[in-house]
């Protein structure tokens, strides 16, 4: 069998022997790693197995176990069907691998599928709370009634549990991304990571620092600024959904990015932002927000007035609900 020669020889020869990872290779060849990783595919398909030894870490074969010939058919099955299925060692080692990779991958897609099933649930009540909340605290400023008060004080208590664990949940999110996706991560980072690190800034920290004064600020601050807290908890919420949907279009839709030494490089950040689904897709999630928190509501006030009886303040949510769900689902 005849020795590779250029770039995948002098790829084989630093294979030979003790495992290399890729980023060792690189820097050994002066090169990106995707070039090593080619150079990894050239030299399986000219027929010089490479082995993975442990994450990222590749040998090569000096000796593969040759593939086993037949000597004679095997009888017919049944159906008069001759099956002929001889496999080599390193063949079934390769397919061990391969089934080990699979069994890795569908843990990673659960463990960030089950987190996102869980995060889900909660953002979108978010969303349509945080707007809902504004509209009764508005309601009270402008007619000073008691029942808008208390509806207030209790959907921002809610809003709050939902905020707590959308929080809790995300973060998590936020670490499966790097731990779980490591590879996707380093490639598209700097154009993904982009989009995440301005919700953090200007839609997390205005909705959870205003979300203090709104909460505890009823007798510490004047009705003008809690007012306008109220509003910007809400704003912040539907920022926090327009960074987020413009992270998971760019995924979809990716544009102001190139690919350089391997990796996709932001080029233009308003390009990736308003890539050719944002719009789209923030319309149709913001819609769908709004109706959740709705329904929801709905669905609370109409229990109450099941198990209760009359109420004021469940005909209330009602009164205010029904048409702000209707509104959310015609659009």
């Amino acid at each position: 069998e005849d020795e590779p020669s250029g770039f995948p020889g002098r790829l084989a020869e630093l294979l030979t022997g003790s495992p290399r990872t890729v980023e060792d290779l690189a820097n050994a060849l002066d090169c990106s790693p995707a070039r090593v990783r080619a150079g990894l595919n050239d030299l399986n398909a000219a027929g010089h197995p490479i082995q993975e030894r442990g994450p990222d870490a590749f040998v090569r074969e000096t000796n593969p176990a040759p593939a086993h010939t037949p000597t004679e058919l095997p009888p017919p099955d049944d159906r008069g069907v001759i099956r002929i299925g001889f496999v080599s060692d390193t063949h079934l080692g390769s397919m061990q691998q391969q089934l080990t990779h699979l069994r890795d991958a569908y843990r990673r897609m659960s463990d960030l599928g089950i987190t996102t099933v869980y995060h889900f649930l909660m953002v979108p009540l978010t969303i349509g709370l945080g707007i809902l909340v504004a509209v009764m605290h508005t309601m009270w400023v402008r007619t000073d009634k008691p029942e808008w008060l208390r509806m207030t004080r209790l959907w921002g208590r809610i809003y709050l549990i939902n905020f707590v664990l959308g929080v809790a949940t995300g973060l998590v999110q936020e670490f499966q991304f790097g731990m779980n996706w490591a590879a996707y991560s380093r490639f598209v980072g700097d154009v993904f990571g982009s989009p995440l690190a301005a919700e953090g800034v200007f839609a997390f920290f205005l909705e959870s620092g205003f979300l203090a004064i709104l909460l505890f600020g009823w007798d510490k601050v004047g009705p003008k600024l809690h007012f306008f807290a109220t509003c910007m908890v809400a704003l912040g919420a539907h920022f926090s959904a327009v960074w987020i949907v413009v992270a998971n279009s760019w995924q979809q839709t990716p544009a102001g990015f190139e690919l350089r030494h391997g990796r996709a490089e932001l080029v233009s950040f308003w390009a990736a932002v308003f890539n050719p689904s944002t719009l789209c897709r923030c319309a149709h999630v913001i819609a769908a927000a709004l109706l959740s928190g709705a329904f929801f509501t709905i669905g609370c006030a109409a229990f109450i007035l099941l198990r209760r009886g009359p109420n004021q303040m469940a005909a209330a949510v009602l009164r205010l609900a029904v048409p702000f769900g209707f509104a959310a689902g015609v659009l």
